[in-house]
């Protein structure tokens, strides 16, 4: 059910994971593909995405429910993004990262 309530989304041969919470306000949930899980967080100024096991390397970023993105930071480290703030999509290279962070 917390998979369901977090708006989960994944494709995994395209290099994409997301999520679109139903409860409004701040939420975690933890999220689980084939070879990574971890957890997915969004409060009222940022989302963090972390993988507790396995890797995940993505493209893509699907989180419609931000309306800006200013930074987006892997493990310490801030790395170039495009945010298309009509759909949501972040588009980064994310390779092996165990943190995301957007704000």
């Amino acid at each position: 059910i917390p998979q369901v309530l977090s708006g989960f989304m994944y494709d995994v041969p395209g290099g994409m994971i997301g999520f679109e919470p139903l409860l409004p306000g701040s939420f975690k949930s933890p999220w689980f593909i084939s070879g990574a899980w971890g957890t997915f967080e969004k409060t009222g100024t940022s989302t963090e995405i972390t993988v507790l096991s396995g890797k995940l390397k993505l493209k893509t970023l699907m989180l419609p429910y931000l309306g800006n993105v200013n930074r987006v930071n892997c493990d310490g480290k801030d790395i170039p993004f495009e945010f298309d703030t009509k759909t949501g999509r972040v588009t980064a290279n994310i390779d092996a990262a165990q943190r995301i962070l957007l704000e």
